[in-house]
């Protein structure tokens, strides 16, 4: 997790898109949630959510959704912020699926 951390503050919207991406396959599995908080991951996922780059943003509302089915991450959600762009991202009309 720690590279991938260092590698979501990349300038390159490709390398911050795939370090997005791989913490949301992780975060798919319940059982890393926590640990993925704890090693810090969901603050740069919640600035991700402004990314100018789509396919990151969407990423990132992805892991950020794992990592909240867990209860104990629900609250660090909204303190750190994700909830007001999460709700902005679920609203927009994005491109076709076919983009992903």
């Amino acid at each position: 997790l720690h590279h991938l951390k260092f590698a979501m503050r990349s300038k390159s919207h490709y390398v911050k898109r795939e370090s997005v991406r791989a913490i949301a396959n992780l975060s798919s599995d319940y059982s890393n949630t926590s640990d993925i908080v704890s090693a810090g991951a969901l603050v740069p996922l919640v600035r991700a959510l402004s990314s100018s780059d789509h396919l990151t943003q969407r990423f990132s509302a992805m892991a950020i959704s794992n990592l909240a089915t867990n209860k104990e991450n629900q609250d660090r959600v909204i303190q750190e912020g994700g909830l007001q762009p999460l709700l902005s991202i679920a609203k927009q009309e994005g491109p076709d699926q076919d983009d992903l």
